[in-house]
């Protein structure tokens, strides 16, 4: 375990050194970022002057989720989001050869190949937007009831890690850079509460499983548990294990640079 951390410090590093080289593009993101929180922030704010909840959703608890959103996401990003983006790029060029042929664990040098400094900013922001909307709540949240949310956000964050492993492992039969960013649009839907949208889109977000995503840890946070919650926790287990099973399988079918 210490060598691996070793190795994440080190690529993070190596990450951060090579974006100062290009400061005006990585200011560029920074700023794309924070305008797109802000505009979601925005949105919402105009989207509650014309009334007082979204479903069964305050304003306050809306924020909440969008709150949850972005911590989930931004810290998913951090840490792998690029990286498995960038498997098509790798695939197509050959460049996977060079990881292969490290001796770690291929779906971790390939997962957290690169972590990008500028997502830090979206976790900063995720705790801004969870602390205006947890201040702005009729009542305080216990401290008990956050740490019980904490754990449900992890299995949030090992759910979302693994549906982008899944993408990623359909790279090494489909060449199609945009398929993760396509798929990536798909879950941003969870910034919303799932409940507020049709029945059949329901049924599918259960499925894939984005409920488990944002709507379920904010509604423990906010003391609306279901014992049925609970399944989050095997899901993500489960799901995590067979994303890995097939990043593995799509590793048989690779063909390297030399043939």
């Amino acid at each position: 375990m210490k060598r691996y951390l070793k190795v994440l410090f080190l690529q993070a590093r190596a990450t951060f050194l090579s974006t100062l080289e290009y400061r005006v593009s990585y200011f560029f993101r920074v700023f794309r970022i924070m305008l797109s929180i802000g505009l979601i922030f925005l949105t919402l704010e105009i989207l509650f002057l014309k009334t007082k909840t979204l479903g069964i959703w305050n304003k306050s608890e809306v924020f909440l989720i969008f709150g949850v959103y972005q911590f989930v996401s931004s810290f998913v990003d951090f840490f792998c989001g690029d990286s498995l983006s960038e498997i098509p790029s790798l695939v197509r060029q050959g460049d996977l050869d060079i990881i292969l042929l490290k001796p770690l664990d291929s779906q971790f040098l390939i997962s957290f190949r690169e972590t990008h400094p500028g997502n830090l900013y979206r976790i900063f922001a995720s705790f801004v937007v969870f602390s205006y909307a947890a201040s702005s709540l009729s009542e305080a949240i216990p401290l008990g009831r956050f740490l019980l949310g904490a754990l449900f956000v992890g299995a949030a964050i090992l759910i979302f890690y693994s549906l982008l492993l899944l993408i990623a492992s359909a790279s090494f039969f489909v060449l199609e850079e945009s398929l993760s960013e396509l798929f990536e649009n798909f879950l941003s839907v969870s910034k919303y509460p799932t409940d507020i949208f049709p029945r059949g889109l329901r049924i599918l977000l259960t499925v894939i499983p984005i409920v488990f995503l944002v709507t379920i840890p904010s509604s423990v946070i906010l003391g609306k548990f279901l014992p049925v919650y609970l399944l989050g926790f095997p899901v993500a287990g489960c799901l995590f294990y067979f994303s890995r099973r097939c990043f593995l399988n799509a590793l048989k079918n690779y063909t390297s640079a030399g043939g």
